[in-house]
């Protein structure tokens, strides 16, 4: 009987737990209904129009040079058959979508999902209210261009390939042919491409030669104008040395003339000499003769003194002695 009620109660207990968690998952998803629907307040509605899709889908990025503000909702045709896209944009950037505002399909990288660009508008023109629709621009990626569906929209537009029956022999071009042609022409053009690049390269190193070349030559000039300089340095030091040699060559002949003139004196020298040495001869020969002469005249001297000496001693003559002297010191001065 436990046993029962044992089992009663683990079966009632697990029935409440499953009924409370299928009850919160109910709230939960009914609440994130509920907040994603109040999100869609905070957002501006706008309509894009094209030509064609080019792979937009909903849930496509809507960005305004580059940073995201918001998603596609919706896509369908219209009655022109154009590609209507709404796109729902937070609004604290509607203010940047105005009349001159153009929307892009774009793809930020060379491979991955495509976004729809808006540029954003000019100050001068009007802000776009909500529920308007945004100038569109087509893509213009090589891709695109290319594609099948491009190419049959171009022959249909310059009539290349006519759908009218006609009697006349008119040679029809198809999609596929057109295709070839533009994916040689792209093969053409990539390697004249390569081939400019490479002539570009040549010409960047012919440059890089070219001005390691005039930094040589300009060098080169330098040197040459230091080489004038030397020269002229030469020049003048062979100027200066002229003048030097011509100086030496005066003095060289100032030299002789006082050679010569060196001689004469010499010569006059040797003269005056021999004159003195026979003048020497001479008085030594006649020096004898003036002997006697001279021991006369020493001892007249001798009496002229005593003969003085007495006069002066005498009274009588004394003072005209001093009067003489007096008149022959005055003459003196």
């Amino acid at each position: 009987m436990k046993s029962n009620d044992n089992r009663k109660i683990i079966f009632e207990t697990a029935v409440g737990y499953f009924f409370t968690i299928a009850v919160m998952i109910v709230v939960v998803f009914v609440i994130a209904l509920l907040f994603r629907q109040r999100l869609n307040f905070f957002k501006t509605k706008y309509y894009i129009l094209y030509e064609y899709g080019n792979d937009i889908k909903t849930g496509t990025v809507v960005s305004l040079n580059g940073v995201n503000i918001g998603d596609v909702k919706e896509i369908e045709l219209d009655d022109k058959n154009r590609v209507k896209v709404t796109i729902k944009v937070w609004s604290k950037w509607s203010d940047k979508i105005r009349e001159d505002s153009v929307a892009k399909i774009v793809r930020p990288l060379l491979i991955g999902n495509k976004q729809i660009n808006i540029s954003p508008g000019l100050d001068r023109y009007k802000v776009l209210p909500p529920n308007s629709v945004i100038l569109s621009e087509e893509s213009s990626e090589l891709v695109d261009l290319v594609s099948g569906a491009s190419l049959e929209r171009f022959v249909d537009k310059i009539g290349l390939n006519p759908l009218f029956d006609s009697t006349e022999d008119i040679k029809r071009i198809s999609v596929r042919e057109l295709y070839d042609m533009a994916i040689s022409s792209l093969i053409t053009m990539n390697d004249f491409q390569r081939s400019i690049k490479t002539m570009s390269n040549s010409i960047t190193g012919m440059n890089d030669s070219f001005a390691g070349m005039s930094l040589g030559l300009a060098g080169m000039s330098d040197a040459m104008k230091e080489m004038e300089k030397l020269t002229d340095s030469f020049d003048k030091m062979g100027e200066k040395m002229s003048e030097l040699s011509g100086k030496m060559g005066d003095m060289s002949g100032k030299l002789d003339g006082m050679s010569k003139t060196f001689v004469g004196v010499d010569k006059s020298m040797v003269k005056m000499s021999e004159s003195l040495l026979e003048l020497d001869k001479g008085l030594t020969s006649n020096l004898g003769q003036f002997e006697p002469l001279t021991d006369q005249i020493i001892s007249f001297i001798k009496e002229l003194e005593i003969i003085i000496e007495a006069l002066e001693t005498n009274w009588m003559f004394k003072n005209d002695v001093e009067r003489i002297k007096r008149q022959k010191m005055k003459e003196s001065r």
